[in-house]
């Protein structure tokens, strides 16, 4: 069987408000349509069929002839890399969070927490850009550049264009 998110998902995952967990979110953000319950079994380290029935239940995921249907990717996209709602500071500021709660809540709490509380600071996107930036430096000493250079390219697409420039020529 497989699943893809409904527009309920999409929202969720759209949304500010996390009324999922992070397993959960997970699943929903792995569930493309084209991987089966087993996929996602395995991508997920296991024990991922009650979280897929609790979703459907409640209707996040549905099986993929009755899904809601995402808007369409540019030609030669990988739906991969690319952020499907088109920009939105809403989205790019929970991308942050979420990136900077997966990639520093365990190995470095402190850091993550600190980038976290200055995200939730920035009342602007220039503000927010420039958080953005020192998680991406962040990233680059843990991850490596190539993690940091998919973070960055996938956060542009989200931000309104000429937005992580315009951050850059105010500083």
């Amino acid at each position: 069987m497989q699943l893809t998110k409904t527009s309920k998902a999409w929202d969720e995952i759209a949304s500010r408000q996390r009324s999922l967990g992070p397993r959960q979110r997970a699943v929903l953000l792995l569930a493309n349509g084209e991987r089966t319950l087993a996929e996602l079994d395995t991508l997920m380290g296991g024990s991922v069929r009650a979280l897929v029935l609790e979703l459907q239940a409640n209707g996040y995921l549905t099986p993929t002839a009755t899904a809601a249907t995402p808007p369409e990717e540019p030609p030669g996209a990988e739906a991969s890399d690319q952020f499907r709602h088109g920009t939105s500071a809403a989205a790019a500021r929970m991308y942050l969070f979420d990136m900077a709660e997966r990639l520093f809540a365990r190995a470095q709490p402190e850091t993550g927490a600190r980038l976290r509380a200055m995200l939730r600071e920035a009342s602007n996107v220039a503000q927010m850009v420039e958080v953005a930036r020192l998680i991406v430096g962040h990233i680059r000493a843990a991850s490596g550049p190539e993690r940091a250079d998919g973070v960055y390219r996938r956060l542009a697409t989200m931000l309104p264009p000429g937005a992580m420039e315009t951050a850059v020529d105010a500083a």
